[in-house]
């Protein structure tokens, strides 16, 4: 065979391999590792690269020709738990009948279904779970449906059908599995504390991306929201900010739900109300405190302004007898006398002044008046 024209990939001389443009920095040699293989490694593929490569020497002797595919993944989705069916299509014999359909669809490299003569073989993981119509495998429609999907199923698929094997179209599909949407049960909402600050709380107990928000009465968007979360971390805590009734709303992709309604008096919201009783209880003892001082203070600016004569013949001049006095006499006197410093003595006190009024039978009446006010 002669030298085949086309692109040129690569050159290998001397040990020293020199890719070509549309290859730089994909293309990898074997030969220094194992001599005399000169198969080579082109990652990442892009489709373009797909056709027949031929391996020659520089001579023009020919060594081998390779024929390549590529896929590009159909990219699926579903949710874990569901079904999902994986397309494929391709040509069939219009005169074939379900005896002779030979259908095979492969995860990488393991089995996962085979349609052989009526015989169906399963690869591991995928008894009873995967499945095609052969009615519609007469069509040219290949298609596999897995049921009750799940996390491990995620791969790239691939369709093959007829003798020899054909590949089918899409060449593959790429199948995500993702947490499945769980419905959100009815939220319960509660109200922690009695007085002063309050908070609302929100519990929902089964649901997956689910997001909370809390509404007003007569308001029609939420005033607060939950990025969507999965339970059992579904909670929602709120400050109350002022009285009124609330609800809370759970819901995600499949589902909604409403809590029954809540209502929250001003003993929880309202921290002016709370100040201006605390207030007025303040004022109330400052005003008690206040006047028991003012009544202290005056009794004793009273106390302090009293003169006190130093002896009793300070203030009481000494009476002069008429008569001789007998021993009972004498002791009366001094008792009154004495009585007048004592006991018998009247004070008025006023916050202005006190004064101090006393008076003997046997002597002119006195009055004492206080002197000038000292500071308290």
């Amino acid at each position: 065979m002669g030298a085949v024209s086309g692109t040129l990939v690569a050159k290998l001389q001397a040990g020293a391999l020199s890719p070509e443009r549309g290859f730089q920095g994909r293309v990898q040699s074997f030969h220094g590792e194992r001599p005399g293989n000169y198969s080579i490694a082109i990652s990442p593929v892009v489709y373009t690269d797909r056709g027949i490569y031929h391996c020659q020497y520089m001579d023009g002797t020919f060594i081998l020709e390779m024929k390549t595919y590529i896929f590009v993944p159909l990219p699926v989705s579903v949710a874990m738990g569901m079904s999902i069916s994986l397309p494929c299509y391709g040509n069939i014999d219009k005169q074939a009948n379900a005896v002779d359909l030979d259908i095979l669809w492969k995860k990488g490299e393991k089995l996962v279904y085979h349609l052989y003569n009526n015989i169906i073989t399963y690869g591991s993981g995928f008894e009873n779970r995967a499945s095609l119509s052969p009615e519609l495998a007469l069509l040219g429609n290949n298609s596999l449906t897995i049921n009750q999907t799940l996390i491990s199923d995620e791969g790239e698929y691939q369709c093959f059908f007829n003798t020899p094997r054909e590949n089918g179209n899409p060449d593959s599909v790429s199948l995500t599995v993702t947490e499945r949407t769980v419905p959100v049960s009815k939220p319960n909402v509660s109200v922690t504390g009695d007085e002063y600050p309050c908070t609302l709380l929100c519990t929902v107990e089964r649901g997956t991306e689910a997001t909370l928000s809390w509404y007003r009465e007569g308001e029609e968007k939420p005033f607060i929201s939950y990025p969507p979360r999965s339970a059992p971390h579904l909670y929602l805590p709120q400050a109350v900010e002022r009285s009124g009734t609330y609800t809370c709303e759970a819901k995600n992709s499949v589902s909604n739900a409403t809590s029954a309604p809540i209502t929250v008096g001003s003993h929880c919201t309202d921290l002016h109300h709370r100040s201006r009783v605390g207030l007025v209880a303040v004022l109330v003892l400052v005003v008690v405190v206040g006047v028991g001082f003012a009544v202290w203070k005056c009794h004793r600016r009273a106390n302090l302004h009293l003169p006190v004569p130093e002896s009793v013949s300070d203030a009481v001049s000494e009476p002069r007898l008429s008569e001789p006095e007998t021993l009972s006499e004498i002791q009366e006197k001094e008792q009154k006398s004495y009585d007048i410093m004592h006991g018998d003595s009247v004070m008025e006190n006023t916050c202005m002044g006190a004064y101090l009024r006393c008076a003997d039978p046997l002597l002119q009446p006195l009055s004492f008046t206080p002197g000038p006010h000292r500071p308290a």
